[in-house]
């Protein structure tokens, strides 16, 4: 214990007459008492890349004291390997927090669960109903994400109507929308934004109320890393989540009753089609979560999958069109694809993407460069383990700082720094590389056992809307001024000013108006 708290290197188990000791990762200088490291993330940069630079000095394993938790950073292809293959079974769980408890129905999210039989089974009933890729229910719902998309390129098309030729759009808030109303209507049922929605406000402070999970889900409260402060709320970070929980809590409530009572209406009549909510009362009957009743199932995992699939599809193409916007030449490479194998007299169909190689590419390089979650979600391991060939004791917890593996130059060399979508393009260092983890060097949506089981929700929904976008407008700035890039610090990558899109229709104009 002394040997920790000094910032020790090794740890010792006794035997009958000898002591073995461990090789413990690195430990930077500068840990205070009681708080650890913490001081040391609390500039006004974004924490991996004040890991990263951590990493250049002790190495791509090292570990920190986050108040009274030892706390694992990995940040290479060799590091990751080892954590989500031969200790996946090890790192599966998440550690508790004061935001699992508050916000994610005291630990019921998928994403945020401790590894045990609820989150076997939550993560089961999930996969199962909506997020497998062979599923048959996905399938049915493609036409939600096709008529969705169709409704929204014909508002934007409307948008230049009524002002007589270009119009700046707020692309940002757009992918939101647009991200949230299909993912909602494949969930819920219904759609909210534009359309002549009648219940536009409720779902706009729905939507606020999400992107705050999204924020709180980022923010260190105090009490986790030093649980005697919890009473005190210094930060009030507390208080905002009850306040955000009551928000969410009304509108999850709601949905719930309003389909049973479809249930019970339609017992003398032909079921209609289901979402997930009617999926997800008919599969839980009779299933044993551990102790979790129905309604907190359903409410936890239908908050984890709209929020989740929300943030990762929509910052992800905001920052793929900034990234297009300023680099023109890849821009217009994607659309002369789209040219080549949609051409102009129809609109892009998913199963088209299959062939735009190319913007897929460009798709998984911006993931490489602006991953929406620059550090994974915490990972606490149940038994020891060895990772880059250091001890790593059972309690302690993983953080893998994506922003700094998706640069590790022994991957992506000679320009980790530049976006080139031609490396993941066949003769590319990346070529073949996907984005489900398999390979350790590009981890956008985690990998290993609790790897985000959205990818085959928000991968789809990405590269339609984007293709789509790019197809049927042509697309600039104001002015021609450069996009700004600036980094928000939360937990999501989040741009810190507007994504202000001029935006021009391109294609006859019956192909934007749809029944």
């Amino acid at each position: 214990c002394s040997s920790w708290l000094a910032g020790g290197r090794a740890s010792g188990k006794k035997g009958d007459d000898h002591q073995v000791v461990h090789r413990l990762p690195p430990e930077p200088a500068g840990a205070w008492p009681v708080v650890g490291h913490l001081p040391l993330l609390g500039g006004k940069e974004l924490v991996a890349r004040t890991l990263g630079r951590m990493a250049d000095k002790y190495g791509p394993v090292f570990m920190l004291r986050l108040g009274a938790h030892r706390t694992l950073v990995i940040s290479s292809q060799e590091a990751a390997r080892d954590c989500f293959t031969t200790c996946d079974r090890d790192f599966a769980s998440r550690p508790r927090s004061t935001v699992g408890k508050h916000l994610c129905y005291d630990h019921s999210m998928i994403g945020v669960s401790p590894y045990g039989p609820r989150w076997r089974g939550m993560r089961k009933m999930a996969t199962a109903e909506l997020l497998s890729p062979v599923l048959a229910r996905l399938e049915k719902l493609r036409h939600v994400r096709s008529t969705e998309v169709d409704m929204r390129m014909g508002e934007l098309h409307q948008l230049c109507e009524h002002s007589g030729g270009p119009k700046v759009v707020d692309m940002g808030q757009w992918f939101m929308d647009t991200t949230f109303n299909v993912i909602v209507r494949m969930v819920v049922g219904k759609r909210y934004f534009g359309g002549g929605g009648g219940e536009g406000e409720q779902m706009r402070r729905f939507q606020k109320a999400l992107t705050e999970l999204i924020y709180l889900l980022g923010m260190f409260v105090p009490s986790d890393g030093v649980p005697w402060l919890e009473w005190l709320d210094l930060q009030g970070y507390i208080k905002a989540m009850k306040r955000t929980s009551k928000e969410l809590e009304a509108v999850l409530v709601t949905w719930i009753e309003e389909h049973r009572q479809k249930k019970r209406d339609e017992i003398d009549n032909v079921e209609g089609e289901q979402d997930f909510i009617d999926a997800m009362l008919s599969s839980m009957e009779g299933v044993d979560l551990a102790g979790l009743d129905t309604d907190t199932a359903i409410k936890a995992t239908v908050l984890n999958v709209v929020a989740g699939g929300m943030d990762t599809s929509a910052f992800t193409m905001t920052w793929t069109l900034a990234l297009l916007l300023n680099h023109r030449p890849v821009l217009d490479k994607v659309r002369r694809e789209l040219d080549l194998h949609v051409g102009t007299a129809r609109n892009v169909e998913e199963k088209d993407v299959t062939n735009l190689v190319y913007l897929q590419a460009v798709v998984k390089e911006a993931m490489r460069l602006y991953p929406v979650g620059t550090l994974s979600v915490p990972h606490e391991s149940t038994a020891d383990c060895q990772v880059g060939g250091y001890h790593i004791p059972a309690g302690t917890r993983l953080l893998t700082n994506l922003w700094k593996l998706h640069r590790d130059p022994q991957m992506w060399s000679p320009d980790p720094e530049e976006f080139r979508p031609e490396r993941f393009l066949a003769g590319g260092e990346a070529a073949g590389v996907e984005v489900r983890g398999q390979q350790f060097g590009f981890m956008p949506f985690g990998s290993g056992r609790r790897m985000c089981p959205a990818v085959n929700l928000a991968q789809p929904l990405i590269q339609l809307i984007l293709a789509r976008l790019v197809h049927e407008f042509e697309l600039g700035t104001p002015g021609g001024a450069p996009v700004d890039m600036g980094e928000g610090l939360g937990l999501a990558l989040t741009k810190t000013a507007p994504l202000e899109v001029l935006i021009t229709p391109r294609l006859s104009s019956h192909l934007y108006h749809h029944q």
